[in-house]
Formats: C-alpha cells, structure tokens, sequence
C-alpha cells in the first residue's frame, strides 16, 4: 500500500495523472490529494491544451475540471474518449446537479467528483475509474 493512502483505494503501481484544472488554488489542492498515490505527469489550464497533453504523456488518468477556459470540457470528452480509449477520465466539476453527471458519463468520462467532495472522493473515483478502464480493455 502506498502510505497516505486509504486501503481501498491502493494502487498496484503509481497511476501517472495529467491534471486539467485553471484555478491555481484548486490545482494545488487536487495536486496535493492525489499526490501520494499517484505521479501528477502533466498539469493544463486550458481546455485546448488537454487533447494535446494527453496524447503527448500518455496518462493513465485525466483529471479534468468540467469549466476550464476554451472548449467546453463536455465537448471535449468524445475526443479525448477517442484518442485515448484506455485512459480513465475522471470529470472534477462544482456542478453537482445530477445532469451534469449523467452527461458526462454518457460523454465518455468514468468517475465525476463534486469539488467540495475532492478529498473523500477523488482517490477512490480514480480508482475506480481505472478499475472501469481494465476493464473495458479486456472486453474489447
């Protein structure tokens, strides 16, 4: 078990994170919890700068704030889906209305995380969205 860490969600070896989020603040924070069970391999502000990162660090998964600044990360969502079909995506939004969760889920995400709930929720929604991804590569 990697320390810091809660049992459930242990990861095998470090997941690498690409970390999609404009507000320094929160960057700092998110960066901080995921921190000890993952590498952060890549951070990005901007939406039209995620697809690019992505392809280019190979992530295991994307963290992805749903407000970033330029395309709207919904959109986005069947691109990154497309190019990167192993990656988990995990969707970090304030907008805890449940469309907003429904549609990203159907738009291609794995996880959704309330901000607020950031350091409950975060690991273990990585975790499971890997989890989603392995097992999507064996069925496929």
């Amino acid at each position: 078990m990697v320390e810091g860490c809660d049992p459930n969600t242990a990861f095998t070896r470090r997941p690498r994170v690409l970390l999609a989020e404009d507000h320094p603040l929160v960057q700092q924070v998110i960066h901080n919890i995921v921190d000890g069970c993952c590498d952060v391999v890549g951070l990005v502000t901007n939406s039209d700068e995620v697809l690019e990162s992505a392809c280019r660090l190979l992530p295991d998964v994307i963290v992805l704030d749903i407000s970033l600044s330029g395309q709207s990360a919904m959109q986005l969502l069947p691109h990154l889906r497309a190019a990167l079909p192993d990656t988990a995506i995990v969707m970090l939004t304030t907008l805890a209305q449940p469309v907003y969760r429904a549609e990203a889920l159907a738009r291609g995400a794995d996880a959704f995380v309330v901000k607020g709930r950031a350091m409950t929720d975060l690991l273990p929604a990585i975790g499971e969205a890997l989890a989603t991804a392995r097992l999507q590569r064996r069925r496929a």
